[in-house]
């Protein structure tokens, strides 16, 4: 406060004291252009004060800033106000070259600073390369956890589950089929060579088609029933054949809710076409998760359906 009335203070002399910084506000000194801080402890400027001296010299024409004979720091905290020193239009003495001393307690003079990069790698390029080793440590876990999880969910869910409630997931080698497909008979070519051979061949899951594996002699209702109690996951390819030329859509859609158990939540896996998913019934999507409605626009075995049916199936 002992600028407060001085606001036409244009010239100071605050040599050979004991400050470590400007013991004023500038704010108070709207006029000065002339501040001598020689010969004292100061270490640095702050962010603030070197903007007031800015504004200052923009206003005024001109700022002049002594510093001579103090001890300033050249430590890593201190990285923005060496690059004021060397940018600033602020007129400094001594050629802009001032004893300081750095991080390891050597005195040295600011000019060796003038390339700046150097500093900033020793001061934080440690940090960064750790913190880099760290960041591609976390992303190779992380894919190594996702790779885990692809190859093993159903044996992780078991064990949480056995862990917290003793009830063990089922796994393929319970079941006697590995996947029950069912399909309308008039789109045969998709469900029957297409989706079997990339099931059997790539998967190397057996499969249940019922034109090929039901006896004529059994009754269809039963024999679909016993099949589905006996497969791992049931697999409905529903297209507008299966919903409106198929006698047994709703039956075998509803059997395959019904299969579902505790031990075998992830039991019903559709692929769907996109315009006959409101065909289906509505107690389907509370009984099996979303992600296992696998939904088309056509019946082609791409790449992504692929991926899908590899997690979702084994």
């Amino acid at each position: 406060m002992a600028f407060l009335n001085n606001r036409k203070l244009a010239y100071l002399n605050l040599a050979g004291n004991r400050f470590k910084d400007i013991p004023f506000d500038l704010m108070l000194t709207p006029e000065l252009r002339y501040l001598d801080m020689r010969q004292n402890i100061v270490t640095a400027v702050s962010k603030r004060d070197r903007e007031m001296m800015e504004d200052n010299r923009e206003c005024l024409g001109s700022f002049q800033l002594f510093l001579s004979d103090n001890i300033l720091s050249c430590g890593c905290e201190h990285i923005d106000f060496l690059q004021w020193l060397q940018l600033t239009s602020v007129q400094l003495d001594n050629n802009r070259n001032f004893t300081c001393i750095n991080s390891e307690g050597v005195f040295i003079y600011t000019l060796v600073y003038l390339q700046l990069e150097d500093l900033w790698r020793q001061c934080w390029g440690r940090w960064f390369l750790n913190f880099s080793f760290i960041l591609l440590f976390a992303i190779v876990i992380g894919h190594l956890l996702v790779f885990l999880w692809v190859k093993n969910k159903s044996v992780i869910i078991s064990n949480v589950f056995l862990f917290f409630t003793n009830l063990r997931l089922k796994k393929v080698t319970d079941y006697r089929y590995g996947i029950f497909i069912g399909y309308c008979n008039l789109d045969y070519q998709f469900a029957c060579v297409t989706l079997r051979e990339y099931i059997e061949e790539k998967l190397k899951l057996t499969t249940f088609l019922q034109d090929r594996d039901l006896l004529p002699s059994s009754a269809v209702s039963e024999g679909i029933l016993e099949v589905m109690t006996s497969s791992y996951r049931i697999l409905l390819a529903v297209n507008e054949s299966f919903v409106k030329q198929n006698d047994w859509f709703l039956f075998t859609v509803r059997s395959a809710v019904y299969s579902v158990t505790p031990n075998n939540p992830f039991r019903v896996v559709i692929i769907v076409e996109e315009s006959q998913v409101k065909q289906l019934p509505t107690e389907l999507f509370n009984c099996i998760p979303e992600d296992n409605v696998i939904r088309i626009n056509e019946w082609l075995l791409d790449y992504k359906l692929k991926k899908s049916l590899r997690t979702r199936l084994q």
